[in-house]
């Protein structure tokens, strides 16, 4: 996760070179992202369609990230739902007083505070 959030980083400091001259471009890349979304920048046809319509897992990522680096201690991991659908799932303490940022209990296993992003 820590290396998909370099790369977009990564990503925004390109989109600050190359287009540094024409626009207000913020430093960061979800900045960037909420910019193109909300009609405000504009860096190119095909860039800014890929953002509005392809890009939304990044958000998901990045909050699993935040979350991770942020707000607990321990690791997260991913496993799979019986339909098969993939959940991240968190082995860890919340050292946040945030309310509970996005994140249910899993009653199952009170023991070890195993928290599940709910995606």
């Amino acid at each position: 996760m820590n290396e998909i959030y370099s790369i977009m980083e990564n990503v925004a400091r390109i989109n600050l070179f190359m287009f540094e001259e024409s626009h207000d471009i913020p430093p960061k890349y979800t900045k960037q992202t909420n910019k193109i979304k909300n009609g405000k920048l504009s860096l190119n046809p095909k860039y800014d369609k890929l953002i509005l319509e392809e890009i939304e897992w990044y958000n998901q990522v990045n909050t699993i990230r935040d979350n991770v680096n942020h707000f607990l201690t321990g690791i997260a991991v991913f496993n799979r739902l019986d339909d098969n659908t993939i959940v991240p799932q968190y082995f860890n303490y919340n050292m946040s007083e945030r309310n509970q940022h996005n994140i249910n209990i899993n009653d199952e296993n009170e023991d070890n505070e195993k928290l599940i992003l709910g995606l």
